[in-house]
């Protein structure tokens, strides 16, 4: 699926040249959020060969890392450039595109050819749960910080940092978790056996591919103010869904393809694994980082807070029996589209 977009890949010296040639932001964001989407392919088939041989488990954890890389990338360039609350959003975007949108089509592709398709409920299951953990790391700050008068930002920062340490090491104890002790609940849907490419292709891949994602990334973040000052977007709409769907490119490539081979437990390990990790590693990434610049606390817009508890509330009552179908697809894309509307309209 994602070799019939590398077509896209045009846009890379389109975008470097309307770049250079100083040309509107419209035009510069537009082509390169479209060669970012090749380019975030690409470094999702340089993972995909080079964990062809670790079993489903790892395989879904290197694909989650790897395709997290975007969203981290662009983050950090959005950070050095004091879009604090646009990264903020990108981050709740994140999190609800991958356990709506991109959750929601992998059940209906798999769905459309079966009426019910079962999938590893032990391996989702944490997954889903590390999403909970998630929720309450952001709820927290962010009720401290809009309940408490007078509560000063140095103190939502301490807190925020403290916050980080610990979901860091759930992270720490999920990755001991799924690849020692338990490693048997994550490999129960076997990889099917394929020729891959060579190590050093696919390394070769993953790292020209990453570098020249970073320049793109560079190339749209310093577009950012242009797009919403001409398209009338708040910085909530722009974290949220435009950025947060350049971020989530690769995983959606991923997903599909494991779920166009029938392989659901996988494509859900990929989507659910994706969003967890996001908070509990790219997000305190981010906090710390910040520091280096202008430091962002966890002090999240209740309304992003809401849209992510939402997300995980219907999520976790959607698969929780192990089994699923295309309908239940369809509605969390649905849900997904009228948080997009919502926020359109939120400041």
């Amino acid at each position: 699926m994602a070799q019939k977009l590398n077509w896209l890949l045009v846009f890379v010296p389109v975008a470097v040249t309307l770049h250079i040639l100083d040309m509107p932001g419209v035009y510069v964001f537009v082509a390169s959020a479209l060669a970012i989407i090749p380019l975030a392919g690409l470094m999702g088939q340089g993972t995909e060969h080079l964990s062809a041989k670790t079993g489903p488990g790892l395989g879904a954890l290197i694909n989650a890392t790897f395709g997290n890389a975007t969203e981290l990338i662009i983050s950090i360039l959005a950070l050095r450039q004091g879009y604090i609350e646009i990264v903020r959003a990108s981050i709740s975007g994140a999190i609800i595109g991958n356990v709506l949108f991109v959750t929601g089509a992998a059940l209906v592709v798999a769905g459309i050819k079966k009426k019910e398709v079962a999938f590893n409920p032990q391996a989702v299951g944490m997954a889903t749960a590390l999403l909970c953990l998630a929720s309450i790391a952001m709820v927290m700050p962010a009720l401290l910080k809009y309940t408490t008068p007078g509560i000063a930002d140095h103190q939502i920062d301490v807190l925020s940092l403290a916050v980080c340490v610990v979901l860091i090491s759930c992270y720490v104890g999920y990755l001991y978790f799924c690849l020692k002790t338990h490693r048997h609940m994550f490999d129960a849907e076997e990889a099917e056996a394929q020729e891959g490419w060579p190590t050093g292709k696919a390394i070769t891949v993953l790292l020209v591919s990453t570098a020249v994602l970073a320049c793109m990334a560079e190339i749209l973040v310093g577009s950012i103010e242009h797009v919403a000052e001409t398209w009338g977007f708040s910085n909530a709409f722009m974290g949220v869904f435009l950025l947060a769907m350049m971020g989530n490119a690769a995983e959606f490539g991923s997903v599909m393809t494991a779920a166009v081979k029938g392989k659901i437990s996988l494509a859900l390990q990929l989507a659910v694994g994706s969003s967890a990790q996001i908070v509990l590693l790219v997000m305190p990434l981010l906090v710390f980082l910040s520091f280096l610049w202008s430091p962002m606390n966890l002090g999240f817009d209740p309304f992003q807070v809401a849209a992510v508890v939402i997300s995980v509330g219907m999520l976790k009552i959607l698969l929780i029996d192990g089994k699923s179908h295309w309908m239940e697809g369809v509605l969390l894309i649905g849900i997904y589209f009228i948080l997009g509307i919502a926020f359109y309209f939120h400041p």
